[in-house]
Formats: structure tokens, sequence, C-alpha cells
């Protein structure tokens, strides 16, 4: 039997990109994870929007394991050695020394004040997060 959980919330976005394919996106409100991603054409979508049930489409899932948990975000710091601007240099430093158990650091650097260069090297502000389960879940 299939595993069904209900009375969750998200958000839905429709859009067109330029590969002129229609692209439906649910996003879970609780874990703010993209979790499903539909791709059909917009004649299909025309059909299925005006009644057509069971059109085809190409749909990719992904992290529900975390689907209805709730996402922690804390921010750290970190004094790196490295007297460098290459965000890829010093993202590789910091997941190789600033991981934390149960932790996954978001290794975005491009934001200001995210890399501020002294003396010894850089100070790293980063942000780290995990999933957690909602107040009342068992």
């Amino acid at each position: 039997m299939l595993n069904r959980i209900e009375g969750l919330a998200g958000k839905l976005t429709i859009s067109r990109r330029s590969d002129d394919r229609i692209y439906i996106q649910i996003r879970d409100e609780a874990s703010r994870n993209k979790f499903v991603e539909v791709e059909v054409t917009p004649e299909l979508f025309g059909l299925a929007v005006t009644g057509l049930a069971e059109v085809g489409c190409r749909f990719g899932v992904s992290g529900l394991e975390v689907v209805g948990m709730q996402k922690q975000t804390e921010r750290r710091k970190a004094v790196c050695p490295l007297k460098s601007y290459d965000r890829d240099k010093l993202r590789a430093w910091l997941q190789e020394n600033c991981a934390e158990d149960g932790w996954y650091i978001d290794g975005y650097l491009g934001s200001q004040g995210s890399v501020v260069s002294t003396d010894e090297g850089s100070i790293l502000n980063y942000n780290v997060f995990r999933y957690m389960p909602k107040a009342g879940d068992p």
C-alpha cells in the first residue's frame, strides 16, 4: 500500500520558459523544498486545463524525504586561512572544514558581506540548515 500524507501546505508555480514549454512546480511550505516539477507542451497544458484527463508530460521529483518537515536555518561564521575571492575555492574549504553532523552547508557566498577579507585570510558568513519534524508530529 502506498503512503499518503494529507494536510500539507504548499505553493504552486506555473511558468512558460524560453524553450516554449510549460513548467509546473510544487513547493512544500514547511521544508521550502521544490519536490515536483512537471514539463508539458503548451498544447497539452491547454487541453489539461480545459478538462482533458491524463495528458502526457515529463516530470521529476526530489527531496521527498523532507516533505512536511520544518526547515531550520542558522547563520554561521568561519575564519578561513585562504586570502581569495574565488568563491569555488572558498566553498570547497567551507565544505571540508565546517561540516557539522546533522546540518547541511548552504555554500552560497555571493551576497554582500558573505566574504570579508582580513590580514589572516577571509571571514566567511554562511548558512547551515536541517530538516526537523514539525511540532506535534510523532
